[in-house]
């Protein structure tokens, strides 16, 4: 874990916003291709959130389907994130008004 990332906690996945579940999906497929089950475990996602998020991904292009059940971030996807990183960066650490943990 690197200075930037906080150990994620309950109370986070709780209180997560809509960017915040998107970015943790993105962040789980960048740099490596992975299954829903991967993602799902790896951003904290119950499958009902999964069935909600990932079609719309692939529909707005910033998650693509690799295979069968493998999934792939798009450009456009890691452009969202550095997007975040930036927010995150001009806020500060001011706890839950990250854009995303």
């Amino acid at each position: 874990m690197n200075k930037q990332e906080a150990p994620i906690t309950q109370q986070h996945i709780r209180n997560r916003s809509r960017l915040d579940v998107i970015a943790a999906i993105l962040r789980e497929v960048s740099g490596r291709e992975a299954t829903k089950t991967r993602i799902m475990y790896g951003a904290f996602l119950s499958s009902t959130q999964m069935r909600e998020y990932v079609p719309f991904l692939l529909n707005s292009g910033l998650l693509t389907k690799a295979e069968q059940s493998i999934y792939k971030i798009t450009g456009k996807g890691m452009r969202f994130l550095v997007l975040c990183d930036q927010l995150n960066n001009m806020i500060g650490d001011i706890g839950k008004y990250r854009v995303y943990e």
